[in-house]
C-alpha cells in the first residue's frame, strides 16, 4: 500500500521522544519496540521467543504511552509478522480493532480528496509558526510547560477530531515543531488534513452502547402501563 492511498500517515519515533508500547495475549504482557505508528496501527519489533505472536492472533490490550501524555489502549489484530535469520526479534503488524465502546467499521468513512486550500492552510501554519518557545528549556519541566503551550494554541482544532484521532494530532504538531521549517511534505499534508477536521476514523460506536438508561426507562414506562 503507498503511502498516498493510506488513510493515515505514518509517525516515526523520534530518539528523544520514542512512544512505548505493550500488550496483552492471554494474560501476559509483552514490551514492543516501535516503529511507526497511525491511528489505526502500529508497526513494532517483538522478540522472537513470544509465543502466540502470529498472523490472526487477537491482542486484548495494546496499550501507547506517549512521552508526558495520557496513554491510549486499544484491542488489536495482528495482520503480519516476519522473521529475518539474524535477528532475535520479528516484525509485527497490528491493526487497532476497538477503542473503548468504539469498534472498526472498514468502508464506513471513505477517504475524502480535500482540495488544499492555500489562504486556510497558510493560516494554520502561520498559526504554528507563531508560537515562540524559550529557548532557555533544558530541563523536563520546562519542556512539559513548551508542550502545552503548543497544545492550548490548537486546543480548538483537537476538541474537533474524535479522541481516537486526537492523541495523533498532538503527535502531528509535537513532529512539526520539532522540524520547522523544514516539514516532511506528507507530515505537513496530515498536519493540513486534521487542522481541517477532517473525519477519517472508522471507529464507530458499538450498536446499543449509550442507550442503555434510555432503554431501561421505556422498560419502566411498558411495565407501569
Amino acid at each position: 500500500m503507498t503511502e498516498e492511498t493510506r488513510r493515515y500517515y505514518r509517525l516515526q519515533p523520534r530518539e528523544v521522544t520514542e512512544p512505548r508500547a505493550d500488550m496483552e495475549i492471554d494474560g501476559r504482557e509483552i514490551d514492543l519496540t516501535v516503529v511507526n505508528i497511525s491511528p489505526g496501527g502500529i508497526l513494532c519489533y517483538v522478540s522472537k521467543d513470544e509465543t502466540g505472536v502470529e498472523k490472526g492472533g487477537f491482542i486484548d490490550k495494546l496499550t501507547v504511552r506517549m512521552p508526558e501524555k495520557k496513554p491510549v489502549t486499544y484491542s488489536g489484530q495482528i495482520v503480519r509478522t516476519q522473521t529475518t535469520p539474524d535477528s532475535p526479534a520479528k516484525f509485527c503488524a497490528i491493526e487497532f480493532v476497538q477503542f473503548g465502546e468504539k469498534v472498526l467499521e472498514k468502508g464506513s468513512k471513505p477517504i475524502k480528496s480535500v482540495p488544499p486550500s492555500d489562504d486556510t492552510d497558510r493560516y494554520y501554519l502561520h498559526r504554528l509558526e507563531s508560537i515562540k518557545f524559550p529557548s532557555e528549556a533544558h530541563t523536563i519541566h520546562a519542556e512539559i510547560r513548551i508542550n502545552q503551550m503548543l497544545y492550548d494554541a490548537f486546543s480548538d482544532i483537537a476538541l474537533r477530531l474524535a479522541i481516537e484521532e486526537r492523541w495523533f494530532f498532538y503527535e502531528v504538531l509535537d513532529s512539526m515543531k520539532a522540524q520547522q521549517p523544514d516539514y516532511p511534505d506528507q507530515l505537513k499534508m496530515e498536519f493540513f488534513r486534521l487542522c481541517r477536521a477532517e473525519d477519517r476514523s472508522e471507529f464507530v460506536k458499538r450498536k446499543g452502547s449509550g442507550n442503555r438508561f434510555a432503554g431501561w426507562l421505556q422498560g419502566v414506562f411498558r411495565r407501569k402501563n
